[in-house]
């Protein structure tokens, strides 16, 4: 059937957006750009938030611009990306809370990272990961 669009006067603009970048993007059109004029100021200004902290560009990318990932092997110890940034916050000595502000995560979500790095590291305390990951030179 047909897919209907959010209308952006009736408060879902954002919505008609999303919808429409959604129609636009496989044909490797630049979604943003493309609506970029349409948008309400209070609406783009939250684009361009979400967009930085996201740390997504909203420049149009031609297939030529995307470069594969290097493939690094496996993280040592199983952690994730993730884990391994906060792992060096931790390192750094932060609060789940200074973590969760660094990494626009909640201080709730913070805490359950350091806990599976803490378990992955097989270790009781934070101190006692920050020491793990220096000596396996997890920090660099």
């Amino acid at each position: 059937g047909t897919q209907s669009i959010g209308q952006p006067g009736n408060g879902d603009g954002l919505v008609c957006a999303v919808q429409l970048g959604n129609r636009l993007t496989p044909f490797g059109l630049p979604v943003y750009n493309f609506i970029d004029n349409q948008l309400p100021a209070s609406l783009h200004t939250a684009i361009e938030t979400l967009a930085r902290r996201a740390r997504i560009s909203l420049d149009a990318a031609t297939p030529s611009d995307v470069q594969p990932s290097p493939q690094a092997g496996p993280a040592p110890f199983g952690l994730t990306d993730r884990e391994l940034a906060v792992l060096r916050l931790l390192g750094d000595g932060h609060s789940n809370a200074e973590i969760g502000a660094a990494l626009f995560i909640s201080p709730k979500t913070a805490s359950v990272h350091v806990t599976n790095i803490l378990r992955k590291l097989a270790v009781n305390t934070r101190a006692h990961a920050a020491a793990v990951a220096a000596r396996h030179n997890l920090f660099a």
